[in-house]
């Protein structure tokens, strides 16, 4: 089978991205200023060095606005994907990490540790992260050759992302880092799969020059 090239993109940076960051899965906060000068960035590095074919975005407000910013300065087609929504993080939604730790010190900590064996209180266990991150790669093979951007989340990108290379994803905060606004790219094979890119971002120069 030839390998299949995915594009993946967590959304443009949020109130809740700035520091001290808090714990953002199901609320839904809007980009910033600074959020959509990030994508749009992005947009024009698309624009001079070559685009996707289709969007595939969480249909969280931040994640539809950065595909929004990049369909409208590259006139790409939109689809909403509900498995690529960030992780829900229950009673620890807004809050901090130190926050969330004073709330439920011993479940914060034992999350920490383990996150398969215990998820955020009120939220979404690995395993259903995992069912998703498994049903998505049957959507993104079921595109053909087309290829895919998808626009997500934080952790939700990790956990599919080692999910696919066969990594621990126990183990996704550790392995893995994605900035607002950072591209990356994994190349698919059956099971298998391969990290092409990680956590990039355009810079002026980038946009400015097509890259060779």
């Amino acid at each position: 089978m030839r390998p299949k090239e995915v594009l993946f993109l967590r959304h443009g940076a949020t109130a809740f991205t700035e520091p001290p960051e808090r714990f953002c899965g199901h609320c839904n906060p809007s980009l910033t200023e600074a959020g959509r000068a990030q994508v749009q960035l992005l947009a024009d590095h698309f624009g001079r060095n070559g685009a996707p074919e289709l969007i595939l975005t969480s249909p969280l407000d931040r994640a539809v606005q950065t595909a929004e910013v990049l369909s409208h300065t590259l006139s790409l087609r939109v689809e909403i994907e509900h498995d690529l929504k960030e992780t829900d993080f229950g009673i620890w939604e807004g809050l901090t990490k130190d926050q969330a730790c004073a709330a439920a010190r011993e479940v914060f900590h034992a999350w920490e540790s383990n996150p398969s064996a215990v998820g955020p209180p009120g939220g979404e266990p690995l395993h259903m992260a995992l069912q998703r991150a498994q049903r998505l790669r049957g959507v993104v093979l079921g595109h053909g050759e087309l290829t895919l951007l998808l626009v997500s989340h934080k952790s939700f990108l990790r956990i599919a992302i080692c999910h696919w290379l066969g990594l621990d994803p126990a183990l996704y905060r550790t392995l893995l880092d994605l900035e607002p606004a950072g591209l990356g790219c994994v190349s698919l094979t059956g099971q298998s799969g391969t990290l092409r890119l990680l956590n990039w971002t355009p810079t002026l120069e980038s946009v400015t020059h097509r890259d060779p």
